[in-house]
């Protein structure tokens, strides 16, 4: 009996990965015909090369090979293993308007991960709560069950392009009663921003209004 060679195989499907066993090596001195018979936990396969669906880990496998009258035996061991991370697929970069002060909560979506071994891998961020004015770098990372793991980024974007609301003054009428120059009070604008809590408000306003408009 020749059971073939040790293979360490790369995980292929959650539910289990397909092993080409070989034991065409296997001779007998009178060329009588041979049955094979392949035994192991948790399989039992037959023929000379046949294919059988293994989980992650350490497989040790019986092949016998019987002429009829005489049988004899060789194992060959089979390594199941995990070393590929899922594949990751982040959200898009996102650009928002500022329209709270002190930070935005931005809607960033929901990044996927799929994996060759592991059914359902992590999927976790480094995403703030609230979004500062700027733009913050978010780190995805997906992990199998295994440890393997990969990261991407995306970048979330809030600016400020929108200009305060101002609120001025009435237009103002007074009669002149200063020769030389008239101290006059106009009052004080106000203004509100969807981004700022104290937009800065001033004028080119003289100290003195001359005669005329």
């Amino acid at each position: 009996a020749n059971a073939g060679t040790d293979q360490t195989v790369e995980c292929a499907n959650p539910s289990g990965t397909p092993v080409a066993l070989d034991g065409s090596g296997s001779n007998d001195p009178n060329n009588d015909t041979l049955s094979y018979t392949w035994t192991g936990t948790s399989i039992s396969a037959t023929g000379p090369q046949p294919t059988v669906t293994l989980g992650k880990g350490i497989h040790t496998i019986t092949l016998t090979v019987s002429d009829g009258t005489a049988s004899d035996t060789d194992e060959v061991v089979i390594t199941i293993q995990d070393t590929t991370p899922p594949v990751l697929t982040i959200p898009g970069n996102i650009v928002v308007e500022c329209s709270a002060p002190g930070g935005q909560v931005v809607t960033i979506g929901q990044a996927t991960a799929t994996d060759n071994c592991d059914a359902n891998p992590s999927v976790s961020s480094n995403a703030p709560t609230m979004f500062s004015l700027g733009t913050t770098v978010v780190t995805w990372t997906a992990k199998d069950d295994d440890g393997n793991e990969i990261t991407g980024d995306q970048s979330v974007t809030v600016q400020d392009t929108t200009p305060p609301a101002l609120t001025v003054p009435g237009d103002i009428v007074v009669e002149c009663s200063v020769p030389g120059g008239q101290v006059v009070t106009i009052g004080q604008a106000t203004a509100t921003d969807n981004c700022d809590t104290n937009p800065s408000v001033s004028s080119n306003a003289p100290t003195m209004f001359s005669l005329g408009t």
